[in-house]
Parts: C-alpha cells; sequence; structure tokens
C-alpha cells in the first residue's frame, strides 16, 4: 500500500528514503493507550532549581501525538506518594481540556485548569514533568484552512503563556533547556569538548561530499535522522531507523534535497543506555550483536528482556555524561553510547526526554521511584 509519504520522497532528504512502516508491534505499542485509557488507569485525580514545598500538584505536560503510557505509572507512583498530580494532553486540549490564565484582577479567580480527572490551580504546581518536544505547543493534525489554522495558533499562544505562568515551578526538563538540548549537531560538539569520543559525522545536502565521506569511512557509513517519526498515525507513519548505506544508493542524492545525516559506522561489542534522572545515574547493556537485523538499530524489532543486562559505567564516562546534564541543564536524560570491542565508549546521542520503563521492567533498576522522587523532592542539593 502507498503512503503520502511516497510522493514526497523526490526533492526530499536522502534519508526519508529509509522510512519504513513499523513492525505490527510498534503500531500495538502506540495503539495501546489512549487517553481514556491512561485517564482509567490514575487512582485519583525556567523553572525553579528545587520544588516550592508550599505547592502541592505535580503537573505531567504530555506534548506528543501519542498517549505516553509513562505518565501513568509516574502519576501512579506520585499518588501513592500521596502527592496529587495532574495530566495535560496537548494533542487533545481543545477537547479534552479548559484553561482560564487570570491577569491583572486581583478580585478575580486564580488561574486554574480543567483536567481529565481534576481540576488544578496553576499557584498549586510545584513541579513540571514536560515530556514530548520541546516545540509541541498544538494539536498534533495540522489544520487545514485559515480559520482553523487560526485557531491552533491562538491554542498555541494560551499555552504558551499557561507555560510562561508556571516559571515559579520546578521543571524536568525546561523548555529552553529541552530546545538546547536538542541539537544533535550542538551536542555532538559539546561531547567533544567534554572529553567524550563520537562517532565522524557529516551532516549535508552534497552529494560529492557524501560520497568523499563514505569512502573515508571505508565503505563503513550509516544515515540517520534527527527526528526518526515521519507522517502519523492516520496519514501514513513510517520510521527512519538507522541504516547502512550502499555506495549505489549514494546516487540517489543527486535527486534528492535537504540535509541528511551520515556517520561512520562504529563497531559494536554492545550499545548502552545511560539514564540520568537527578543524579542518579542508571546504565544497562543492549546486547544487539547477536542477531542480524539489531546489529545496525535494534529499535527495529521489539528487543527481548534477556538482551538487557545493569551495567556500570567508567568513573569517567559517568562524570563526562554527568557534566552534559549540568551544561545542558537537564535534571533528566537518556544517553545512547556504543562500547566496541576495544572497550572503548563512544557517544551517539542524549535524548531529554527518552524512554526508561525497560529499565525497570527488564532489569528492576528503580527508575520509577526516581523520577517519582524527582518530581516531588527535586535534585539532591549540591555538596
Amino acid at each position: 500500500m502507498t503512503s503520502p509519504l511516497d510522493d514526497e520522497a523526490d526533492g526530499s532528504p536522502f534519508s526519508l528514503r529509509f522510512a519504513e512502516t513499523p513492525l505490527p508491534h510498534v503500531f500495538e505499542e502506540l495503539q495501546r493507550h489512549t487517553l481514556d485509557a491512561v485517564v482509567a488507569q490514575l487512582r485519583g485525580i525556567r523553572g525553579l532549581a528545587r520544588p516550592d514545598t508550599r505547592r502541592d500538584t505535580v503537573l505531567i505536560i504530555h506534548g506528543m501525538e501519542l498517549v505516553d503510557f509513562h505518565a501513568t505509572r509516574i502519576m501512579n507512583a506520585l499518588l501513592d506518594r500521596g502527592v496529587r498530580a495532574a495530566y495535560l494532553p496537548v494533542a487533545r486540549f481543545a477537547e479534552a481540556c479548559q484553561v482560564s490564565l487570570s491577569l491583572g484582577d486581583p478580585e478575580g479567580p486564580p488561574s486554574r485548569l480543567t483536567l481529565p480527572g481534576s481540576e488544578i490551580l496553576l499557584e498549586q504546581v510545584k513541579s513540571v514533568w514536560y515530556r514530548g518536544r520541546w516545540d509541541a505547543l498544538r494539536a498534533a493534525e495540522p489544520a487545514s484552512g485559515p480559520i482553523a489554522r487560526w485557531r491552533d495558533n491562538e491554542l498555541a499562544m494560551t499555552l504558551a503563556g499557561l507555560y510562561r505562568l508556571l516559571d515559579g515551578a520546578f521543571w524536568v526538563n525546561p523548555p529552553d533547556a529541552l530546545a538546547e538540548a536538542s541539537n544533535k549537531v550542538a551536542q555532538l560538539r559539546l561531547a567533544v569538548q567534554l572529553g567524550l569520543r563520537i562517532p565522524r559525522t557529516l551532516v549535508t545536502s552534497d552529494p560529492v561530499a557524501a560520497r568523499d565521506f563514505f569512502r573515508r569511512c571505508d565503505g563503513r557509513m550509516i544515515v540517520k535522522a534527527f527526528r526518526r517519526h515521519v507522517g502519523s498515525l492516520e496519514h501514513g507513519f513510517r520510521f527512519i531507523y538507522t541504516n547502512r548505506v550502499a555506495e549505489d544508493a549514494l546516487e540517489q542524492m543527486g535527486r534528492s534535497r535537504g540535509p541528511s545525516v551520515f556517520q561512520e559506522l562504529v563497531p559494536k561489542d554492545v550499545e548502552l543506555r545511560v539514564t540520568v534522572i537527578g543524579r542518579q545515574v542508571f546504565a544497562s547493556e543492549i546486547h544487539s550483536q547477536g542477531q542480524a537485523h539489531t546489529e545496525i538499530d535494534f529499535r527495529r524489532e521489539r528487543v527481548e528482556d534477556d538482551l538487557y543486562a545493569r551495567c556500570v559505567l567508567p568513573p569517567e564516562i559517568e562524570r563526562r555524561c554527568l557534566a552534559m546534564m549540568d551544561h545542558l541543564r537537564l535534571s533528566y536524560a537518556a544517553f545512547d553510547l556504543i562500547r566496541r570491542p576495544d572497550g572503548q565508549h563512544v557517544f551517539l546521542e542524549v535524548n531529554p526526554d527518552g524512554d526508561f520503563l525497560a529499565d525497570q521492567d527488564a532489569l528492576g533498576y528503580p527508575v520509577i521511584a526516581a523520577m517519582a522522587g524527582l518530581l516531588t523532592d527535586g535534585p539532591p542539593s549540591p555538596g
């Protein structure tokens, strides 16, 4: 079956040619958690450096198209702690939520949000967990028509104002920090500055430069995208996984416009996912090299739990990861690294909003408790 994306392949970045329909288990996981399912599971109803103890509410803002099943687990952990928690789904804001922002009216009611399952006052919010793209300020599907686009722009401005009024809360992570940390090119430069190894990398739309880079990598080159999700569930949804590039495929770059991300193919012993919550570091190995279909990008297939293992980072690698957290002003992030067969560690990227439930479910790491503790009490005091 063709997709609207197929019509856009010519004249698009080279990496779009590698977009593929995910395997059924990916759709099952994405579609399993509807907003109604999340609400049914809830048992109840630039910010500060630490939560304000005079406030009592944790707000989870979900800025992705698909409902995030991490939110349910964290909200239940918060409720188990006796902490009031609320869930704001940006993609369903217009239909599922109401907002009143009050300014310059001391005798009027305070600013408030009516959300699925609860109503909160903004002045009660002590912590915000922002899940999703930092620039998600509107409904998931682009509006069509001038009136609909105007309506969505009004909603976007309202949400931007709402976030600004929450600047007295502790954010995980602040939108401005998310924006900086989401710049993959800046991440790689910072990693080098902090003493981490990175793959040789070229971001280019120039076919001649790409072919020269391919030769300098001795033909061991991959292509990837800054954002791997293309399209939507309703109108043709695909992923751009990391793919090895054959030399003859580069001939197609002559028909492409826009840049793609190329890197040398780094030899792997294991892949590492390092989750940092506050100052707690949870490191895991992913043994992806035993099967051909997971060697380049293990995300293409369902990874069985027995392929995950706990590990301990070398102290200097852990220190550099924490230094990157400090530089980017993040209190939560997930790092992707490779440990080469010679034992050297190579930094790939840091995701300021990565998933972490595999750490809990496959390895027993207490990441849910760690995140609930971070949102309740904030990071540990320096020193």
